[in-house]
């Protein structure tokens, strides 16, 4: 809770920097957050990880951040005009798509 995901820390706190690009609790930085860490959790087809381990290694974990915007800049970008209706619309129509799990034996 106290990190750049939800908020913007005071000047005198102590913190790291996920993306200089995106402001702190903003859609945009939310987003790279997940993917980094969703990257860290997916493997490509020569069955490595997309994202190494970066641990304690900011430079690293800055190094990954930057892959992430890199490949996925538009996507991110798209999310910056988006109200909050239209997030819930979309958010309501995927869920409807989707099968739940009961429905997908």
């Amino acid at each position: 809770m106290a990190g750049s995901f939800f908020r913007a820390p005071s000047p005198s706190e102590r913190h790291f920097i996920i993306t200089p690009i995106y402001p702190a609790n903003s859609r945009e930085t939310r987003m790279v957050v997940f993917l980094h860490e969703l990257g860290h959790l997916v493997r490509g087809a020569d069955n490595k990880w997309v994202l190494t381990d970066d641990g304690d290694d900011s430079r690293r974990s800055l190094d990954n951040t930057e892959r992430i915007v890199s490949a996925c800049r538009e996507q991110i970008k798209s999310l910056a005009g988006l109200t909050a209706a239209q997030e819930l619309q979309m958010a309501t129509t995927l869920a409807q798509k989707t099968p739940s799990p009961s429905t997908q034996n």
